[in-house]
């Protein structure tokens, strides 16, 4: 899969890694993201940064992605961040 590359407001090189199973992932400067869906009834975007060891795993099947992205939300919840709220 070839890497497409895109910058953001701050001219960060982004490049997405994996597009697949309604999930985008990203490297940048060494750090991972993941672009997802949060909204149950309504669109939610999201962009939230995981692991280099999540990316890797959310890489390898859809029910792995969908493990790391629960993951993910209960770790935004701890945080007091509503992982279900669009925030891009």
């Amino acid at each position: 899969m070839a890497r497409v590359i895109t910058r953001t407001a701050t001219e960060h090189m982004r490049a997405k890694i994996y597009d697949r199973h309604g999930i985008q992932i990203f490297e940048e400067d060494c750090r991972f993201f993941v672009r997802y869906d949060a909204g149950a009834h309504m669109i939610a975007p999201r962009l939230d940064e995981i692991s280099q060891e999540e990316a890797g795993r959310a890489m390898t099947r859809p029910t792995a992605a969908e493990h790391v992205l629960l993951t993910l939300q209960k770790r935004l919840q701890a945080a007091g961040i509503d992982p279900y709220k669009a925030n891009i």
